[in-house]
Order: C-alpha cells, then structure tokens, then sequence
C-alpha cells in the first residue's frame, strides 16, 4: 500500500540550500577554469604551436590579431556552453553565487599569496622547507570555510536578495517607463567615469618605472639571496599576470564596468520608480510658449527696473530729509563736519 509523505519544511529547505551552494560552486569552478583557458592556455598554446610550427611565417602584428581573434572566438563559445548548461530555469540565486564564489575565491588567493610572502620572509633558511606546506594548509583551509558558507541557509537567502536586485541579470526593469529621465542619468553617469577615466590617461596615474603590469609573486618559489645593500630579495620565483600593461588594460575594464553599472542602476528597482515617478511629475509640467515667455521675461526684468529706481530715489530722498539741519537724526559726513564747524566758532 503506497503512504504519500509530505515533506517537511526544513527538508525542502536543506535541499534548495545544498542546490543553490552546489551550483554555485560549480559555477564559480567553470568561470574560473574559463578564465585560466582563455587568458593562460589559449595564449600559452598559440606561442608553442605557432612558434614551432610557423617560425617567421607571420609578423607580429598578424600574430597578435589572430591571436585575439581566437581568443574572443573561445569566450563567446564559453560564455555560450556556460548560458546552455546552466539553463532557462537556473537555480534562484545561482548567478549571484557564482559570482561572489569567482571574487571571493580570487581574493582568497591574494590573502593566501601575502601570508606565503610573510612566511617567506620570516622563516629561515632552515625552516623555509615547511613554509609551502603551511601556506598550503592555510589556503585549503580558507578555500574551505569559503565553501561551507554557500551552504547556509541564511547565505543563501542573502545571495539570492542581491540577484534580485537585478545587478547580474540583463532584463530591464519596466523598459518603457520614464526613458529620458533614465537616459539622462545614464548620460550623466558616463560623464562623470569618462572624466576619471580621461583623467587617470592624461596624468598618467599608473604608470610605473617598475612594472607595466599587475603580478602577484608565488612565494617559495625562488631562492632568497642577499643585495648589495644588505637587503634580501628573491631571484627566479614564479608570476602570474591578472592584468597586463595595466595602463591600458585598467582603464578599459574601468570603462566597461561604467558602462553596466550605469545600465543597471537606472534598472535598480526602488531607484528606476524614483525615475519613473520624476519623469510622470515632469510630464504635468505645463510649459510655457516662446512668445509668452518673452513677454513674461519683459515684464519681470522692466518690474525689477522701476523698483530698483523708486527704492534708490526713496532712499536719497530720506537720506536727505534725516540728516539735515533740523531733523538730524542720520550723521552724515556733511553733517559732521557741520557741527564740528559750529563748535569750534565757540
């Protein structure tokens, strides 16, 4: 005989909690295996396959450009397999997961990478052999805590209130509604990102003697020798690139970024009803004719005129009254001199 069993409450919860964690996660491991291929395997790739199999065959140029090509042609088909896989019903909230689990990962690493350099630096020699291993350990154990935060339940709920915001997604938000206020602050938006933009250019705010590109150093990966100064620094040690020529790079990923975040906060909910409630208010504005407004300006400026001549000639005129000879109520310099006139003859 068949029992129908009604799920509980938490059950249903626990399970919407470990779909959301695990498709984050999952998630956030495909963006950032995308991320290695199209900036470190596609490149490193090309250079040993066109270095060694068409040696001197292109120039520089032509090398750079089918490179990019090949490039954009690979994140356009991830980007692709990613929408497909994820499908038109993704789990609520996994789009802002995957996102907080791709930055959250990648600062984790920065943190690692300075904890690794600190014990780099403050080992000694002798003891420098464990020093990858406890750098390891503190990044797994970090990489971990992370993982396990995904599946809270209160994580989740968080998560999934910033997805809907609508701050990852590209749907417009009542698109028909107050368009030129919108446009407007868009406009406005852009302008203030392409004067810092303009600005971080022409003064040359990131350029460097040193370096002309983002590198984070492994630690333990070179060996520490002593300078001429007496201070200690690290030869051959392993880099990796997150931005190369970071004066162009920066300020193009500064520009794009503008660019969604002035598309996405006039389609932010409770600010894109600010919007569409001024631009409903401006609407029942009634404005004025061009002939109307000559004649109403005519009419103010010649008010203003008339007024400003009464008040001055009142103002002489009572001038004039109170500091006279037998009022003197006003002390003028006139006056003054006047009376002092007066009592000297005595």
């Amino acid at each position: 005989m068949a029992v129908a069993v009604k799920n509980t409450p938490e059950a249903t919860s626990q399970r919407v909690a470990n779909a959301f964690a695990l498709g984050s996660l999952a998630g956030t491991a495909y963006v950032l295996g995308s991320i290695a291929i199209v900036f470190y395997g596609i490149p490193s790739l090309w250079n040993l396959a066109v270095g060694s199999v068409f040696p001197g065959a292109v120039g520089r140029f032509e090398d750079r450009a089918l490179l990019l090509l090949v490039i954009l042609g690979a994140a356009v088909g991830l980007v692709a397999l990613g929408k497909r896989v994820l499908g038109p019903t993704p789990t609520h909230g996994i789009r802002a997961g995957t996102f907080l689990g791709t930055l959250g990962t990648f600062l984790l690493f920065l943190i690692t990478v300075g904890i690794g350099q600190a014990l780099a630096s403050g080992l000694g020699a002798d003891k420098s052999a464990i020093g990858p291993w406890i750098t390891l350990a503190i990044g797994i154990a970090l990489l971990a805590g992370w993982a396990y935060l995904f599946f809270w339940p209160a994580f989740e709920r968080k998560v999934s209130a910033i997805e809907d915001q609508g701050w990852l997604s590209g749907v417009a938000y009542k698109r028909s509604q107050g368009q030129r206020v919108r446009r407007g602050t868009v406009l406005g938006i852009l302008i203030l990102a392409g004067c810092g933009v303009y600005a971080m250019i022409t003064r040359d705010t990131l350029r460097s003697a040193a370096s002309q590109d983002w590198t984070v150093t492994i630690p333990f990966t070179g060996e520490q020798s002593v300078s001429a100064a007496g201070k200690a620094i690290i030869i051959g040690a392993k880099t990796i690139t997150f931005l190369p020529h970071l004066q162009f790079t920066l300020p193009i990923l500064v520009a794009a970024a503008s660019l969604w975040i002035a598309y996405r906060i006039v389609n932010f909910p409770p600010f894109a009803d600010f919007l569409i409630a001024t631009e409903a208010e401006l609407n029942k504005v009634s404005w004025t004719t061009r002939k109307r407004l000559v004649q109403d300006t005519i009419v103010v400026l010649a008010t203003m005129l008339l007024m400003t001549t009464f008040l001055f000639v009142v103002d002489i005129l009572w001038v004039k009254l109170m500091s006279s000879s037998w009022v003197q109520v006003l002390q003028t310099g006139t006056s003054t001199m006047e009376k002092q006139d007066t009592e000297q003859d005595w």
